[in-house]
């Protein structure tokens, strides 16, 4: 006979009481006829303690076979004694397992190819080139950047009928139907998810891309509805009534875990564990005019009116706590409006005021990350038409209305405690700031303007540069793509109703391409990216390994764009034979009808010549006057 070292027969039980030594064989005795009467339990011993000898909560159960075993542990698994004791079954050959693990850990590397239906397979490009959406008419096209290139990856027809969305780290794309909600993605966009919604008109991420919001008219009862989207199952529904201005109607927390709706005299905050309102009750707030989320904290900032007696109040919340964090009291206040920084680092109150007739504007200026939350007064003589503030830095601008045909943008940083002015330009009315994504960089774009002018600048610490100025006509939309390298200026349907296309410009102002006969153009979208796992030390270092080998991405570049004139050449070269073959075919049968006419005398002569075409007199008579 031969020894069988095998452990296929025996089985670890964790989640047994831990009782006493002298109560293990009774215990012993319940496992057997309770547990384990259906099962032929050659052995069982309990883990105990060394020196006392109680049970610690486990037992070592040897099976007649290995067959056994197996059919124990598939049944018995997470079996519920009581409530305070629940079965885990392990069987001891997965130890052998475990035994034999390398010591070393070595990575498996896997092409592109190898990682089509993973949702984050666009990220593994290995020219990291960006993704944006066009959507004209009823064609939809996803395309990657590189050059001035249309290279599509994927195109369909009637890919969505409304606003089609990213989500906030461009891991879905849902489009709208008319049926619901259809949730794309992975290398090949496949459909990940149904959300069915009849007449569903707009659709939301919440910034996690844990939940999705739906809207539709067509649903008296259950216009909106928050959806689970791994779980493709609805969370909650509600039956409130907008108009499509007030879309979205719930913001969201920066983590995904509340979100909320402004009420007469209250706000609405809504917990994501039980979709049930924070501590079951409104968060009474008398008049509330507005509110915003912090992009980082779980913050909310919110106004209130006033009169002649109580002041306008601004005031930021903390939630879940529902504490102050700061607030603000003016008095003799039209509106207010409020801007974050995309760090969350300062909060910009434009105060509307008039004196007299004119309309002037008050700037307050918080600074979250110092104590006691203080803030900076700034008044204007003007009116303030928008305010735009530095993604990551100290730096913010302002454009004021002079007069209905001249705006002033002015550039200002915040240095050694003070708000200084650091830059002033000129320019055309409804101009709006656009900076960089990281900062430093900008764009000063007219909208809906016929001239749209273009200011590229360069914002420093104590100075500002114009790089170069540029023009698009009746611009409507400007996005910059994730890394901040390009800037790209649209006109769309939804903002003009001529001159449809886009610009694409490098962050400088050198213009890369253009596109200005894109009939029908609804939306023009960059894909987003995911928040940067780099530390600031990694990212230092990863600039200085951009610097060291740019000749060579230069060159990857300039190969890619040869490859795309090549493949260009191949199509005109395609056409040219086409249209050599039917011009020869064409020639043949003008051969034939020459032979046909030269075999018939007198008929050679008799042709007439009507607009550039050629007709043949088959016979001729001659009839009186």
């Amino acid at each position: 006979p031969v020894l069988d070292e095998s452990l296929d027969n025996f089985v670890l039980v964790d989640g047994i009481p831990a009782a006493e030594k002298s109560k293990l064989d009774r215990l012993a005795l319940v496992l057997r006829k309770k547990v384990f009467k259906d099962y032929n339990v050659v052995n069982l011993s309990f883990a105990d303690h060394p020196e006392t000898g109680d049970g610690l909560g486990a037992a070592y159960i040897e099976f007649s076979s290995s067959q056994e075993a197996k059919k124990a542990c598939a049944a018995l698994d997470n079996y519920k004694l009581d409530k305070k004791h629940t079965f885990k079954m392990y069987p001891l050959s997965i130890f052998d397992d475990v035994l034999n693990t390398a010591n070393k850990f070595t990575p498996s590397v896997k092409n592109d190819s190898d990682n089509v239906g993973s949702l984050y397979s666009w990220l593994l490009e290995q020219n990291a080139c960006d993704h944006y959406l066009l959507h004209r008419g009823r064609t939809m096209s996803i395309c990657m950047h590189r050059g001035s290139r249309l290279y599509e990856i994927e195109t369909r027809e009637n890919w969505s009928n409304g606003e089609p969305v990213w989500s906030p780290n461009g891991t879905y794309l849902a489009t709208i139907l008319e049926q619901g909600v259809a949730l794309w993605g992975q290398g090949d966009f496949a459909r990940l998810g149904r959300f069915p919604h009849q007449g569903v008109r707009c659709a939301e991420f919440s910034p996690d891309e844990r939940y999705l919001v739906t809207w539709s008219k067509a649903h008296p009862t259950r216009p909106v509805i928050i959806w689970d989207v791994q779980e493709e199952k609805e969370c909650r529904s509600f039956n409130v009534t907008f108009s499509s201005e007030q879309w979205p109607i719930f913001k969201w927390s920066p983590d995904g875990k509340y979100f909320a709706r402004k009420i007469d005299n209250g706000l609405l905050v809504y917990d994501t564990k039980t979709f049930a309102k924070l501590d079951k009750k409104n968060i009474v707030i008398p008049a509330i005019q507005d509110f915003q989320w912090s992009p980082v904290d779980n913050y909310i900032a919110y106004w209130t009116p006033g009169d002649k007696r109580v002041p306008c109040r601004v005031s930021m919340m903390k939630i879940p706590s529902k504490d102050e964090l700061a607030s603000r009291n003016m008095f003799n206040v039209d509106s207010c409006t409020l801007y974050w920084q995309a760090n969350g680092d300062r909060l910009a109150v434009r105060v509307a005021k008039h004196k007299g007739k004119q309309l002037m504007h008050d700037l307050e200026l918080f600074f979250l990350r110092k104590k006691f939350v203080p803030y900076e007064h700034m008044e204007f003589d003007k009116e303030v038409f928008s305010v735009s503030l530095e993604p990551y830095g100290n730096k913010f601008a302002v454009v004021l209305k002079d007069t209905a045909f001249r705006h002033r943008a002015l550039f200002y940083n915040y240095i050694d405690g003070k708000i200084v002015q650091i830059g002033e330009f000129e320019v055309l009315p409804n101009s709006v700031v656009s900076w960089c994504p990281d900062g430093e960089y900008c764009a000063v774009v007219a909208l809906r303007h016929p001239e749209g002018k273009i200011k590229f600048l360069r914002i420093k610490k104590e100075s500002c540069k114009q790089l170069q100025d540029g023009s698009h006509d009746n611009v409507c939309t400007v996005s910059w793509d994730p890394t901040g390298r390009f800037l790209v200026t649209a006109v769309t349907k939804f903002g003009s109703n001529m001159d449809f296309g886009y610009k694409l410009w490098w962050f400088t102002g050198e213009l890369i391409d253009e596109k200005e006969e894109l009939q029908g153009l609804l939306w023009f979208k960059w894909r987003p990216r995911p928040p940067c796992l780099l530390s600031d030390r990694e990212k230092k270092e990863a600039r200085q390994y951009a610097k060291k080998h740019w000749n060579d991405f230069e060159e990857a570049d300039r190969l890619f764009s040869q490859q795309s004139s090549a493949e260009e050449i191949e199509k005109r070269k395609r056409l040219y034979d086409d249209w050599k073959q039917r011009a020869d075919e064409k020639g043949g049968i003008s051969r034939r009808i020459a032979r046909i006419l030269s075999s018939r005398p007198g008929l050679g002569d008799q042709t007439v010549t009507v607009s550039d075409k050629r007709y043949i007199v088959i016979e001729q008579k001659d009839e009186p006057m």
